[in-house]
């Protein structure tokens, strides 16, 4: 039983790990006011000799196409000094794949929340804190562990990790976007997958020290008030 509950404080812990990527993914990199913000900071809209407001309402449709809140992304805006399409028939089809694994990742935030607050649920009911602790610190270490790989994967040949992950997430090559013809490389940077690791990396970390201090602490509250 022991081995039982330890396992379940493992799951977890890697559900709330999961959680907070899907969470931060969904609700913090795929949001208009973050997107605004970073394409401010790269000069997308000098790069494409647009206005802020079109671009503007490029990124709002953009966001609201792959949180299913729109049924098309076709929007004619005013680029390079002419109006017309913003993205091409190869941006949509790359950004109907990205539509679909946004959507299930938001499945999945549903799914796995409810799974979390069972998990959570049996070992307040069993008083499971030893067991709540060792599970932490296990899951703690792996996690720990695929962050390292991950950073030194990026400072070692960030291109090959960003290649790495498309090739399992896409089974076509419309993410290979050139920019004399698709605009929306434009708004998928390098640099945004660099800034979107270091939130992600950010909220993870704080995390990490969040969880491995209650699975800690709390252990020791019990014991003392025994």
């Amino acid at each position: 039983m022991k081995a039982a509950k330890t396992l379940i404080s493992v799951l977890f812990s890697f559900l709330m790990f999961f959680i907070l990527f899907d969470g931060c993914v969904y609700f913090v990199i795929f949001s208009k006011g973050y997107l605004n913000a970073k394409y401010k900071d790269y000069k997308v809209g000098e790069a494409l000799d647009m206005s802020d407001e079109d671009l503007e309402s490029v990124t709002a449709r953009l966001v609201d196409f792959v949180k299913g809140k729109a049924e098309s992304i076709d929007i004619e805006v005013s680029v390079r000094g002419s109006y017309g399409r913003f993205f091409n028939d190869k941006d949509i089809s790359h950004m109907v794949d990205v539509k679909n694994i946004i959507l299930r990742m938001r499945d999945l935030l549903v799914i796995t929340s409810f799974a979390a607050f069972i998990f959570a649920i049996f070992l307040l009911l069993n008083k499971s804190t030893k067991e709540f602790r060792n599970g932490i610190l296990i899951a703690d270490g792996i996690i720990v562990l695929l962050a390292v790989v991950i950073v030194i994967a990026a400072t070692t040949n960030l291109n090959w990790l960003i290649v790495f992950c498309h090739n399992i997430f896409f089974n076509n090559t419309n993410w290979l976007l050139d920019p004399k013809y698709d605009n929306l490389i434009f708004l998928c940077p390098e640099k945004l997958f660099i800034d979107a690791g270091k939130v992600c990396g950010a909220i993870w970390g704080v995390y990490i020290l969040l969880i491995t201090a209650l699975g800690i602490v709390i252990p020791l509250r019990l014991s003392h008030r025994r």
